[in-house]
């Protein structure tokens, strides 16, 4: 079995192209269109619906690529724990964070690991709500920088409590107000993310519901901040975005009280690596220190 053959259909799978993965594998795209063609003869069923620009999974492609994406994953683990008894030291762990938390908190509360630990390489990606966990699941990610709305069958370690509130224009009528209640968001403008980045309006929906006229969709909070600034409607996001707002823009709390628990999440923290269990150590003893949470929350 080539686990060389499983990391290229992986790739494909996720960027829908042959000649993409190729670049990014350092192959040829007839190699690549070679190693799919060879798995797929090994497993008697076509994997991808190939086009002149496009690859995309069949139904029995979805299926076995969750399977190839954990053979990958606990094969890099193995390799790393082989490394560590021989003396070798080339672990890499995978993190992911919410654009909040990286901004803000996560750079500090991994410095101290990173000081102790040269010889790891830590690997940081940006994420949202579904895919920080889905990433767990699949075994693509070690450790998560979130809140805890995760489903069933993941452990979490809480850090911090984040209150939420609203972005409003200083033109808005909502700017004039010390607070506001989530009453005033039904058949208000609103800006929404993208479901799969949103764990925001998730919780202000769990505090109160609400029904507001939703007017755009973005991907991320700078586009979000630049909606809001031409007052193009109100948007939801956490209190650690307060220092990086320009003038024009408000942070209104709410008159209930709406935060979320952020922290860190993982599937398991008894079976880590002995490097993934230090750095939860690092992260946990670092945010012992008031002054990071004064500086997350606070600015």
């Amino acid at each position: 079995m080539s686990l060389t053959k499983y990391r290229a259909f992986i790739r494909v799978a996720e960027l829908g192209s042959i000649t993409k993965a190729a670049m990014e594998l350092s192959y040829s795209q007839p190699g690549i269109s070679h190693m799919i063609s060879a798995l797929e003869k090994q497993f008697g069923f076509p994997l991808l619906v190939r086009s002149k620009d496009s690859a995309v999974l069949t139904k029995n492609g979805e299926k076995v690529l969750y399977y190839c994406k954990q053979v990958i994953a606990a094969d890099d683990k193995l390799q790393n724990e082989v490394n560590n008894l021989n003396g070798l030291v080339v672990a890499t762990i995978n993190i992911c964070s919410y654009n909040s938390m990286l901004l803000r908190y996560v750079p500090k509360a991994i410095t101290g690991f990173i000081s102790t630990h040269p010889d790891v390489k830590l690997m940081i990606e940006e994420t949202g709500y579904e895919d920080a966990w889905k990433n767990l699941s699949e075994g693509k990610i070690d450790l998560a920088f979130m809140s805890d709305l995760v489903p069933p069958g993941f452990e979490f370690k809480p850090l911090f409590q984040d209150t939420l509130g609203m972005l409003v224009s200083v033109m808005h009528p909502f700017a004039k107000q010390e607070k506001i209640s989530i009453d005033q968001l039904n058949g208000c403008d609103y800006i929404m993310s993208r479901e799969a980045w949103d764990d925001v309006t998730r919780q202000i929906v769990m505090t109160k519901p609400f029904q507001p006229k939703v007017k755009h969709y973005v991907a991320s909070d700078n586009a979000g901040i630049a909606l809001v600034n031409s007052n193009m409607g109100v948007y939801p996001v956490s209190n650690l975005m307060k220092p990086l707002l320009p003038d024009t823009i408000r942070f209104v709390e709410f008159e209930e009280e709406v935060h979320r628990n952020l922290g860190l999440c993982a599937k398991s923290f008894a079976d880590m690596s002995p490097e993934v269990k230090d750095l939860v150590k690092s992260i946990l003893d670092a945010n012992k220190n008031p002054r990071l949470k004064a500086q997350a929350l606070n600015g």
